[in-house]
């Protein structure tokens, strides 16, 4: 992969589709004396309007969040931070000696033990090999006047080994809905991201071909996801996540929210070969056959519910 320069936007033709755009990351900062910030796609945010932003969204998320997004939110001055969960999770994986899986244990840790386990636990023997990986998986509901904004990220505690197309995605599920409201999930404000090595940074769209989506939101089977194709010089760092707005008057929602690692080489069409159901990887991701499910990790996910009026701060 070529060096990239910081002003430097390309498009990757190598380990990464065409349609996501590979940059370092070159992060919008808060400084007095500015008045004014451009993210990444060209949004543009007064102080006042980025710093009051920061309430809500991480730096990265506002640096990569989709234009049209952005400057919804900017002006809208209902937003609340509706509800957090996170999770610390360590996947312990026993291999025979021609590579399957003979056993796989999950296990949530402390914030502390998970980042005192940075370089991964791998022992091997004349018939078995003995893998641990430490990720942590976080979800966030921002809600506003007509609309909720959900936030999904992934970021390894230890770096991965196996470097193909990962699946992160979310399943809102409406539980009530007033009237004959329409919840829908504006594709339009899908934004993604890839950041690794401490600022290199690969960006998604809802026009990326990367995107999976469906809009059956009044039953289970709705969601969005984003097929991430991890960095073959991906090696000190790297997380991953994905923003959009869902549109809906319902005053109670549940959101599901999932990371699936490929534990082989998968293509862009196999990670993208599923529907969004309860019964599926994370309670999300349910792919169309078990050679495709299998070669994932299977990590459980993480939920959240959210009734209108129980924001958990301004």
């Amino acid at each position: 992969m070529r060096k990239l320069q910081k002003t430097q936007l390309l498009i990757s033709c190598a380990t990464i589709l065409c349609c996501a755009v590979i940059t370092v990351l070159n992060p919008v900062k808060a400084e007095a004396s500015e008045t004014a910030f451009t993210n990444l796609n060209g949004a543009v945010l007064s102080q006042e309007q980025y710093s009051r932003l920061l309430k809500y969204f991480d730096t990265d998320t506002i640096n990569t969040m989709s234009k049209s997004l952005l400057d919804s939110v900017k002006y809208d001055n209902s937003l609340k931070a509706a509800a957090d969960q996170e999770r610390y999770i360590r996947q312990d994986i026993i291999y025979d000696k021609s590579g399957n899986v003979i056993s796989e244990t999950e296990t949530d840790i402390s914030a502390e033990d998970a980042y005192c386990m940075r370089t991964p636990a791998v022992r091997r023997s004349s018939s078995a090999s003995y893998s641990t990986s430490v990720k942590k998986i976080h979800l966030r509901v921002v809600g506003a006047s007509s609309c909720m904004i959900i936030t999904m990220t992934n970021t390894w505690i230890t770096m991965p080994s196996t470097k193909s197309y990962d699946v992160i995605a979310v399943r809102p599920v409406i539980k009530s809905v007033p009237g004959s409201i329409i919840n829908h999930i504006d594709q339009s404000s899908l934004s993604g991201y890839q950041k690794y090595n401490n600022g290199q940074m690969v960006t998604y769209s809802g026009k990326s071909d990367n995107v999976k989506i469906s809009n059956i939101l009044t039953g289970a089977y709705g969601g969005v996801g984003i097929s991430m194709n991890i960095p073959d010089s991906a090696n000190s760092s790297l997380s991953s996540s994905m923003t959009v707005k869902l549109l809906t008057g319902a005053d109670n929602i549940t959101v599901y929210g999932t990371y699936q690692h490929a534990k082989s080489s998968v293509s862009l069409s196999d990670s993208k070969s599923y529907s969004f159901d309860p019964s599926g990887l994370g309670g999300v991701v349910k792919f169309n056959s078990s050679s495709i499910s299998n070669k994932y990790d299977g990590m459980s996910g993480v939920h959240l519910t959210y009734k209108y009026g129980d924001e958990v701060y301004d």
